[in-house]
């Protein structure tokens, strides 16, 4: 294969990607936004196609002074929802990032679990 036809297939490969991220980007989103209104999410062009989720109700910051939490005490009381996905969803370990991080109360965790299972029994 010639040098830019290489290119060529490489465009298309990042683009098909984009595209199959975005699917995946906008079914954790509906499976999530029951429990997490407003989570959305991006595609990310710096990191490799990365799935960026994020909920301004949840970013770390926000979390930590709606709940005027002291620093040490988010780790002690919260869990990141990336932990709760990439533990439910293996595939998507590396794939998919909360930037500014997304946080649930320990209570809540169950709740993302039983729903992101049921995601992956629907799709199986």
């Amino acid at each position: 294969m010639e040098f830019l036809e290489l290119v060529q297939e490489y465009k298309k490969a990042i683009e098909e990607a984009r595209r199959i991220g975005e699917e995946i980007g906008r079914r954790l989103c509906e499976t999530l936004k029951s429990l997490l209104p407003g989570i959305d999410f991006s595609i990310s062009h710096w990191e490799s196609n990365v799935i960026c989720l994020w909920c301004e109700s949840r970013d770390v910051i926000a979390f930590r002074i709606r709940n005027n939490l002291k620093p040490g005490e988010l780790s002690q009381r919260a869990v990141s929802l990336i932990n709760v996905i990439e533990s439910e969803l293996p595939e998507l370990i590396d794939h998919v990032e909360a930037p500014h991080g997304i946080y649930l109360w320990k209570e809540e965790v169950e709740s993302v679990r039983a729903a992101l299972r049921s995601l992956r029994e629907r799709t199986s």
